[in-house]
């Protein structure tokens, strides 16, 4: 509950898994590696969010490890088709649902203006317990030379973590890496909010 204001149950019951069944949707054909992509994607296995060298260890009901995965250097994704604007239309909406998932779906109040001021990934994220960590600054009332409004903390449900984490940390950097391709910037962040 924020001010007063608070969001039935039902709600998230419905908008988080369809979220996910979304961005796994443009997931699938990026990935070819589903066994691999199910652990990662899996909350009940342990994540370190470290940037290149993040992990996931996969664990098996007894409580023993069953492996290990550097999701940076074994979760690549497929980008070297012939179809760079299929690829791209992919990764626009992948971006859109990232924004989307970040304003209206992370746990405290935000407004589109202000998602497209969140740090980078790197630098403005964190994963505490199991949950991604981020902070938005509302500006409203700024031009008014009014400036009460601080740093909100937003925590990403566990399950949505996981899919920002692989879109940052895999599908971002490989979409930079390749000639055809782009990451859409922070400044597109309120229009694809809302898509």
């Amino acid at each position: 509950m924020v001010n007063q204001i608070s969001v039935k149950k039902d709600v998230w019951f419905i908008a988080i898994p369809t979220t996910i069944a979304e961005f796994k949707k443009h997931f699938i054909p990026l990935f070819h590696c589903s066994t691999l992509m199910e652990d990662v994607l899996n909350p009940n296995n342990k994540m370190v969010l470290a940037g290149k060298d993040t992990t996931v260890t996969v664990m098996s009901e007894s409580g023993t490890v069953v492996r290990e995965i550097n999701v940076v250097s074994q979760l690549v994704p497929l980008l070297n088709t012939n179809n760079d604007a299929n690829i791209q239309t992919l990764i626009n909406q992948l971006f859109s649902l990232e924004q989307g998932t970040l304003l209206y779906l992370s746990s405290g109040p935000g407004r589109g203006e202000e998602i497209k001021d969140k740090l980078s990934f790197a630098d403005g994220f964190q994963l505490d317990f199991n949950m991604l960590r981020f902070h938005l600054r509302s500006r409203k009332a700024v031009n008014h030379r009014v400036n009460r409004n601080e740093w909100v903390t937003h925590f990403v449900p566990p399950s949505l973590s996981r899919l920002i984490a692989v879109l940052n940390l895999c599908v971002y950097p490989a979409a930079l890496q390749h000639p055809g391709l782009a990451v859409p910037s922070q400044e597109q962040a309120k229009d694809a909010a809302r898509e």
